[in-house]
């Protein structure tokens, strides 16, 4: 594809090359007149005076031509640039184009509660999968309804429910608390003319927005995914900071500064461990059988 500039360029050298014939023309015709005339009058200011037109003639093509070839080298910069943004652009939107949102048609549907499908097709997680209000033709006076998803738990809406800030597992995985897909289902008067869009953070962190025809538009955001409730929990602490009870346990340098121990209680809790690892099995001979019997534990001593 020839860039608007090129076509340009084109055409001042095509300008240039018809000047310089047309002057190098004339200069001719105009000698050969003047010599048959005049042949005294052809003397060394005549050719002098040419080559001063000339010259500027050829500093005039030569700025041309070097002005518009900066224009066209700009032109394909510029050209490459777009170029690389809209692969770059594609490249990002490569996950993104793999939510899927379809209508659920089966036998078992009812016309009058529509339900919509979101599925991730891809291999990797998509994040913050909310769908912010669906609107839905509502009544008989063909009125629209906003419904969103604190207005449906709000109102505890019958087999209603909208997504907020869900997690999409890999296409056909699933968790405990998360799957591959999710659900739109809302009341209406019309299925034709439900109206929402799934807004969703893929796995490279960039947001997208995506209306029920499937167009997905970028949504440049500074904020960080929320954290939903299945990930609040958390590990318990390999490394805790030592009670008084377990540092008397430990003794040595681990007691330093701390108060003496107040009770009877805590005298035990420090003192009971290191006294049942001193207690030994009891040990009962049969006597005549030469067989032993275990019995209780005691400590030794």
């Amino acid at each position: 594809m020839q860039l608007p500039e090129e076509r340009q360029f084109k055409c001042v050298l095509i300008g240039v090359c018809v000047a310089v014939v047309l002057f190098a023309l004339a200069f001719v015709v105009l000698t050969v007149v003047k010599s048959l005339r005049s042949p005294r009058d052809i003397t060394s200011n005549w050719f002098s005076a040419w080559g001063t037109w000339a010259g500027g003639l050829g500093t005039a093509a030569a700025f041309l031509i070097a002005a518009f070839s900066i224009s066209v080298a700009s032109a394909h910069s510029r050209f490459d640039r777009r170029q690389a943004a809209e692969i770059r652009e594609d490249n990002d939107m490569a996950q993104a184009r793999l939510l899927i949102i379809y209508k659920v048609e089966d036998e078992h549907s009812i016309s009058s509660l529509a339900t919509y499908r979101i599925e991730n097709r891809s291999k990797d997680l998509f994040f913050d999968v909310s769908v912010p209000y669906v609107d839905s033709p509502y009544g008989s006076d063909e009125g629209v309804e906003r419904r969103t998803a604190d207005l449906v738990a709000r109102d505890n809406r019958l087999h209603e429910f909208i997504p907020t800030a869900e997690q999409l597992t890999p296409y056909r995985d699933q968790t405990d608390h998360e799957s591959w897909f999710t659900l739109v289902t809302v009341h209406t008067s019309d299925v034709s003319g439900i109206k929402f869009a799934v807004e969703y953070t893929d796995a490279g962190g960039r947001r997208w927005h995506q209306g029920l025809g499937g167009e997905i538009k970028r949504v440049h955001t500074t904020e960080a995914v929320p954290i939903r409730p299945p990930d609040r929990f958390q590990p318990r602490q390999q490394i805790g900071r030592l009670s008084n009870v377990e540092a008397w346990r430990m003794g040595g340098p681990f007691t330093k500064n701390l108060e003496p121990l107040q009770t009877d209680a805590e005298f035990l809790e420090v003192i009971a461990v290191a006294n049942v690892a001193r207690w030994q099995r009891i040990v009962r001979f049969t006597p005549g059988s030469g067989h032993r019997v275990s019995g209780m534990v005691v400590p030794a001593g």
